[in-house]
């Protein structure tokens, strides 16, 4: 069954087109799926980019658009770089590189393990935790876009 995706649901992307960065070295991360699925408002736009455009983009940013300067922890088991990250983990919804939905509930997971065991990341881990109960009946098409659990 496929799933209503809504890209303009995404708080800051206005702001981020205006930026005109190269999109192949963008990548919309976190909390945009949950934007894009209709399911919450994100409270941030997180953007990972490659090393080459980073200090253009750092010129430009404003909030809500956030920064991803590097690989964060939850992400090193899908690339060493932003650029295996957009490469390898991405997909395209409606001209934006979205990271996989797939791989997005394994960072929700990673996020939540990690938040159980360490406290300075409990409170990442409870986000977590709760933005992965809100897409349980869904998974990675194979393609990197979600769809529904056949029941």
């Amino acid at each position: 069954m496929s799933i209503e995706l809504n890209i303009n649901n995404v708080k800051g992307l206005e702001l981020l087109k205006s930026y005109n960065l190269p999109r192949n070295k963008i990548v919309l991360m976190n909390s945009s799926w949950q934007a894009i699925l209709g399911i919450r408002q994100n409270g941030d736009l997180d953007v990972l980019c490659t090393p080459d455009i980073l200090k253009q983009f750092e010129k430009i940013v404003e909030k809500p658009v956030s920064i991803m300067k590097y690989v964060h922890w939850y992400l090193a088991p899908f690339g060493k770089t932003p650029q295996e990250i957009i490469d390898n983990h991405s997909v395209e919804v409606d001209g934006f590189k979205v990271l996989k939905f797939g791989t997005y509930k394994e960072c929700l997971k990673i996020r939540a393990e990690t938040g159980k065991k360490v406290p300075s990341a409990a409170r990442l881990g409870k986000k977590s935790e709760r933005d992965l109960l809100s897409v349980v009946n869904l998974v990675d098409d194979g393609t990197g876009l979600p769809i529904e659990i056949p029941v």
